[in-house]
């Protein structure tokens, strides 16, 4: 009953800012169509996935998909705003999105090969957009010197954590 009641409280939000933006275009407020931003329809069906979890407590696994598809659709959403003038910067987030996913899985079942995955992906999203990134910020620094510094970080995450082990 209360995944039906959470579904018609959606379907009636998602009305309202569907009227909203067709009223904000029409006036001239915005320069967007909704169809323009096509981007809500991942977004929302993210945060579908997530509430399903909320709401119920059950089927922590739909997490994994709804936090991917939450960070895809805020990402597209800013791309479409800004006419994806950022692409070139932003890109590693499609990386970083599972890493979202499997973080809040691992969270919500206290599994730690979830967590393990998690933080690989996150150190690889962060490599890349150090790469993505480096021309902005790092330009003394070169493609071999960072890889190079990854390997130790990775060297002392691996130390540091057989510390713990018995």
């Amino acid at each position: 009953m209360k995944l039906s009641r959470a579904f018609g409280i959606f379907l009636i939000i998602f009305g309202v800012l569907y009227l909203g933006f067709q009223l904000l275009y029409k006036t001239g407020f915005i320069e967007h169509r909704l169809f323009q931003l096509w981007p809500l329809s991942t977004l929302t069906l993210g945060i579908l996935f997530e509430l399903i979890y909320i709401l119920t407590r059950r089927n922590p696994g739909f997490l994994i998909p709804g936090g991917i598809l939450v960070v895809i659709g805020t990402l597209h959403m800013f791309e479409v705003l800004t006419h994806w003038r950022f692409a070139a910067l932003t890109w590693p987030a499609y990386v970083l999105a599972p890493a979202f996913g499997l973080f809040q899985y691992s969270v919500a079942t206290k599994k730690k090969e979830p967590l393990v995955a998690s933080f690989v992906l996150l150190i690889i999203g962060l490599f890349l957009a150090f790469i993505a990134l480096r021309p902005l910020f790092f330009t003394f620094v070169d493609y071999e010197t960072a890889f190079a510094g990854l390997i130790i970080l990775l060297g002392l995450v691996i130390l540091v954590s057989s510390f713990g082990k018995k």
